[in-house]
């Protein structure tokens, strides 16, 4: 592979911080990031806590449809979501709206990464 021209391999599952970190690695990038910041691109945080208040079962499927890039099912999912709590459905349909799908996986998984912690 390496004769072939390619610089390196990532595996699967991979961070968003390793893709970054490799961008950084073979094109000497430096990013800047801003302390404290708790809006993104203008939008109300999505924090865990919120997606803690959701079913478990509209998590998965939300998080489902995020992975599956299929903007009618995500809407579906927000949808369901906005019936049992509006305000959380309200920021996630900003988000899709805008197909700023990242925030909301990464907010998925950090609640499920809280919530598998916190189980014995």
């Amino acid at each position: 592979m390496l004769a072939a021209g390619f610089d390196g391999f990532l595996g699967k599952p991979y961070s968003r911080e390793q893709i970054f970190d490799y961008i950084a690695q073979h094109l000497g990038v430096r990013y800047v990031y801003r302390a404290g910041s708790e809006k993104t691109d203008g939008h109300l945080p999505l924090r865990p806590e919120d997606l803690a208040t959701i079913p478990a079962r509209l998590r998965e499927e939300l998080e489902n449809a995020v992975i599956s890039l299929n903007p009618q099912r995500i809407m579906a999912a927000v949808r369901q979501v906005s019936e049992h709590d509006a305000t959380v459905g309200n920021v996630l349909k900003r988000f899709a709206g805008e197909y700023t799908y990242t925030p909301i996986l990464d907010a998925l998984q950090r609640c499920e990464k809280r919530s598998t912690q916190a189980s014995p």
